[in-house]
């Protein structure tokens, strides 16, 4: 399964987009931006504050060895619940 996949299945909450593209969301909402550094497009998901990710399938990089998702250089436990927008950051 692509991340863009896991995305799709896993998102928990509407996204409306508003007549300029941008996102609408509630005030309990976090956006989550998964950047898997393999050259594809950086893509999201929104989740409601509190809850907690399920960890996405391992992203692909030609000649390189997945480490693990990071959040501002520090490894991201996904048993922790999100509590605003975060940026996962794939290692490679």
């Amino acid at each position: 399964m692509q991340i863009k996949d896991y995305i799709r299945k896993t998102v928990s909450v509407l996204i409306n987009i508003d007549k300029d593209g941008c996102i609408i969301r509630q005030d309990d909402d976090c956006i989550v931006y998964y950047n898997a550094m393999n050259d594809s497009d950086m893509i999201y998901s929104i989740v409601k504050k509190g809850d907690s990710l399920i960890e996405p399938e391992i992203p692909e990089k030609t000649g390189y060895q997945f480490e693990g998702w990071y959040v501002n250089n520090n490894p991201f436990d996904f048993k922790q619940n999100i509590t605003d927008d975060i940026v996962l950051t794939a290692l490679h």
